[in-house]
């Protein structure tokens, strides 16, 4: 018998257009379910199953899961940087300024840059050795975006400045720490590029797992349409295709997990 496929959830983003402008935003999210599929397994098991489960920031939600299971028994676990989830937040942020932000724009992806940034990634040098090339990168991202943006322009500048500054001196990525909140129960919060990653376990008396919610930062900004509408609603584009190609943006610059696809009035385009 096959085993189910784990849906990797997805975003919907409607945009109404009416007189030249944004007049309405709506999301509709949908995340992947892990407690549906690692429910009533052995605890030690789910944890060692959960990250098989993520495309996207595996490690962070291993560290969490395990983090979270240590508290759940009783342990306390203090802030504390994990190298491979920071070197898998540094690859993510790499991944989106080096390849996905010069696609949007219509710039060539620095794929060179790229590769020889992923071979130093842990290196006592890499920020010193990254950050001319970095900062050349980005400042031509930022000359890229177009002026028609309006004043939506300089706070996509703000967000490419933001990430990488994140990923040249952002001290708390890949941190992890566990609390204890109960018997049984335990919360842990991981440090992501994305942001802060958190899961809540608890265990059943035999030592499985009996439940799990995981909050994770695309679950926080995208809960309802606030954070998107503060962006977006009331933008003036000329066309429809100028609103689209706007929110493809500002998607970018938000960093959902899961793919989206953005459909304004009844024309539906896809990331």
């Amino acid at each position: 018998m096959t085993s189910p496929v784990f849906d990797p959830g997805s975003l919907h983003v409607r945009l109404q257009w009416r007189g030249g402008r944004c007049v309405g935003v709506r999301v509709e999210l949908r995340r992947p379910n892990a407690a549906a599929v690692l429910r009533g397994k052995p605890a030690a098991e789910a944890v060692r199953l959960l990250p098989l489960l993520y495309s996207i920031c595996g490690k962070a939600q291993g560290l969490a899961a395990a983090l979270a299971l240590r508290a759940a028994r009783g342990e306390t676990a203090a802030p504390q940087v994990d190298a491979a989830v920071r070197a898998e937040g540094v690859r993510e942020h790499l991944w989106r300024l080096l390849l996905d932000w010069p696609l949007a724009l219509g710039q060539p992806r620095a794929e060179a840059l790229m590769a020889a940034a992923v071979r130093r990634i842990g290196a006592p040098d890499f920020a010193a050795w990254l950050a001319p090339a970095l900062a050349d990168h980005c400042g031509q991202l930022v000359a890229a975006l177009p002026a028609g943006l309006g004043g939506l322009r300089s706070r996509l500048a703000e967000a490419l400045q933001a990430r990488q500054r994140d990923l040249l001196v952002g001290a708390e990525l890949g941190q992890g720490e566990g609390l204890p909140l109960a018997p049984g129960r335990g919360r842990a919060t991981v440090r992501t590029a994305r942001g802060a990653l958190e899961h809540e376990l608890r265990l059943a008396g035999d030592d499985t797992l009996a439940d799990l919610v995981i909050r994770a930062p695309t679950d926080r900004h995208f809960a309802d349409a606030k954070l998107l509408e503060s962006w977006l609603a009331g933008y003036e584009a000329a066309t429809v295709a100028d609103l689209h190609a706007a929110a493809q943006l500002v998607l970018l610059a938000l960093d959902p997990c899961v793919p989206w696809v953005v459909a304004v009035d009844d024309d539906l385009w896809h990331r």
